[in-house]
């Protein structure tokens, strides 16, 4: 609008800096994205989220002790943009009308992937599950504190694992579909990879759910290969009885 022209040149100047994320708001979300960016309708996003949250004013003991703040959504938005940032080959978009908004939208491949944010813990998402009941996208994905889960069609994924998003739907596309499993993402498993020589590698165990009495699941990474379901172990309260295979 009328700020955003006043402003045109600094907002430039600081997105050409890499101070700023700009991302447009799209028409349509369908593929490809960029044909249908709304070029004048727009979000700015700073590029650490450390220096957004020191700006703001927040203490750190809000965010350890999980006290409540007005600040929490649009902190947490920004730290999942700059955790998606440079995963995908075309940058997140966010989609925006008079019903409703989409935070993110992704583009990976020729599928789009609508994106919800949660700071806290409500779950209540209006313009995000009509957006699911109305288009049926093949994937859904909310970002938040809460561990990995399905909710229907939804997907929730925990904040601190914005970073391997990307990662995650290689491992499952790689080497094409199969029946749904333990993520939620259409599963394909791959070995551990034959070493020749001996030597130091590099070992990531990421785990989907640490609920009692539940299988869990693993997502491993060796050398640059992914490995879904490599094992599970047998999560109990009682740690002797417990087993990995």
């Amino acid at each position: 609008g009328g700020r955003a022209r006043a402003f045109e040149e600094a907002i430039e100047w600081l997105v050409s800096a890499g101070m700023l994320n700009r991302i447009y708001n799209v028409s349509k979300m369908e593929h490809p994205l960029t044909a249908f960016d709304k070029l004048d309708q727009f979000k700015l996003f700073l590029f650490d989220t450390g220096l957004l949250k020191h700006m703001a004013g927040i203490d750190n003991s809000a965010i350890l002790l999980k006290t409540e703040y007005q600040f929490k959504g649009p902190l947490t938005e920004n730290y999942v943009l700059q955790q998606l940032r440079g995963q995908f080959e075309v940058a997140p978009r966010y989609y925006s009308d008079k019903t409703g908004e989409i935070d993110f939208v992704l583009q990976h491949g020729t599928e789009i992937i609508p994106i919800e944010t949660k700071g806290g813990e409500d779950k209540s998402a209006p313009s995000f599950k009509r957006y699911i009941a109305e288009h049926h996208p093949e994937h859904a994905i909310r970002f938040s504190k809460r561990g990995y889960r399905t909710d229907g069609a939804i997907t929730n994924i925990p904040l601190y694992l914005v970073r391997k998003t990307k990662d995650l739907f290689d491992a499952t596309f790689r080497e094409g579909h199969a029946p749904r499993g333990s993520f939620g993402f259409p599963i394909k498993y791959h070995p551990l990879p034959r070493v020749e020589k001996p030597g130091s590698y590099k070992l990531q165990i990421y785990i989907i759910t640490t609920k009692p009495s539940r299988k869990v699941y693993g997502l491993a990474f060796l050398e640059g290969y992914f490995i879904v379901g490599g094992y599970h172990h047998e999560c109990t309260n009682d740690p002797t009885r417990s087993t990995t295979k």
